[in-house]
């Protein structure tokens, strides 16, 4: 679903696995050119994004290393230097701008350190909620968890290999950081969530002899339909003509000459932008932070026709993701609508809803 947006948290998932292969590969062997590879890898996946988790399964193994030779020189050995600085080299080779533009990206550093609110040492439960109900789906998550109490017992140090990111990631972005209130951070650790939940399949089917291949695919039949049916309708969408298409052609088919229309961040192509102006069509601003908000506000300045992007407008709706009590995740199993069309700009749409002449999608 995200590489449809193009998102760099797929990048940022795939190369988050490879440090996890790079890290099962050093544990093999603890040989140079292992450690030269998880090196390149971490500089690679941290140049994505600038997030450092993918440092974290190769380091657990080089500790465990260290506790196999018995030697304390070994943590900061020549094995250790060659992975440091080929994942700097890795970096400066990819990011060389970075360096030469180095005030300027502190200052984005900085904004970005900012928005995410890091340091706020609070817990968030929306992440949660969202991953429970859509990010993971509600099965996937059962046979995460079952997963991950089964590999800590029967195979502890591949549980801690896939942990320490985890458990990093999410206490970065759930406590440390207000980061998961943004859901596609979590398609970053999703590759290792699924790893465990696979773990946790598997013992299940283990144990079902000659019907494990039916369950298993019956199973995976369940937990993928409406992931799949999620892609497939957003795929048959994105086939049909934008709604900036269809819109230009309402105003040219319906929208009378010579009206006011308040627009909140309408988006109209050249040929819409002609439409207005050849029929004399006055638009004026409309931010909800702003208004007017109801009926009787666009009535008494003399506005026609008020026309609302929804896209946009939902942003004014996401403060429900950070309720005032935790508790009242606990309430709900989906998005809370009630509770957001109760508030102020939800019962201005729900006026204004009733004298709608056009919807398009």
């Amino acid at each position: 679903l995200g590489s449809h947006f193009g998102l760099p948290d797929i990048h940022n998932a795939f190369f988050a696995l490879l440090g996890l292969y790079a890290a099962v590969l050093l544990l093999e062997r603890n040989s140079p050119r292992r450690y030269l590879f998880a090196g390149i890898v971490a500089g690679l996946s941290f140049s994505i994004k600038y997030q450092p988790f993918a440092f974290l399964p190769p380091l657990l193994v080089h500790l465990v290393w260290a506790y196999r030779t018995k030697s304390i020189t070994y943590i900061a050995g020549k094995n250790a230097w060659m992975a440091a600085l080929s994942a700097f080299a890795t970096f400066v080779v990819i990011n060389p701008y970075y360096f030469a533009n180095f005030s300027e990206a502190m200052r984005q550093n900085d904004r970005d350190f900012r928005w995410y609110q890091m340091g706020v040492m609070y817990l968030r439960i929306y992440p949660y909620f969202y991953l429970f109900h859509w990010g993971i789906d509600r099965l996937p998550t059962l046979f995460v968890v079952l997963g991950a109490i089964i590999m800590i017992f029967r195979n502890t140090l591949k549980f801690f290999l896939l942990f320490v990111f985890i458990g990093i990631f999410f206490w970065s972005m759930t406590y440390f950081s207000n980061g998961g209130i943004y859901s596609r951070n979590f398609v970053t650790p999703m590759p290792y969530l699924m790893i465990l939940a696979g773990y946790g399949l598997s013992q299940i089917l283990s144990r079902l002899g000659s019907k494990r291949v039916l369950v298993g695919i019956g199973v995976l039949l369940l937990v993928n339909w409406r992931p799949i049916a999620n892609v497939l309708a957003l795929d048959i969408n994105y086939m049909k003509p934008w709604n900036t298409k269809n819109l230009t052609r309402w105003l040219d088919d319906f929208l009378p000459a010579g009206t006011t229309v308040r627009a909140y961040q309408l988006f109209l192509d050249q040929e819409g932008r002609d439409i207005l102006k050849r029929k004399n069509i006055h638009v004026l601003p409309w931010d909800y932070s702003k208004g007017p908000n109801s009926l009787a506000e666009f009535s008494e300045e003399g506005t026609d026709f008020a026309i609302i992007q929804l896209s946009t407008f939902q942003s004014i709706t996401y403060w429900w993701r950070q309720f005032p009590h935790q508790e009242w995740f606990f309430r709900y199993s989906d998005v809370p609508y009630d509770y957001i069309l109760e508030s102020f700009y939800g019962l201005t749409v729900r006026e204004l809803r009733n004298y709608t002449v056009a919807e398009i999608y």
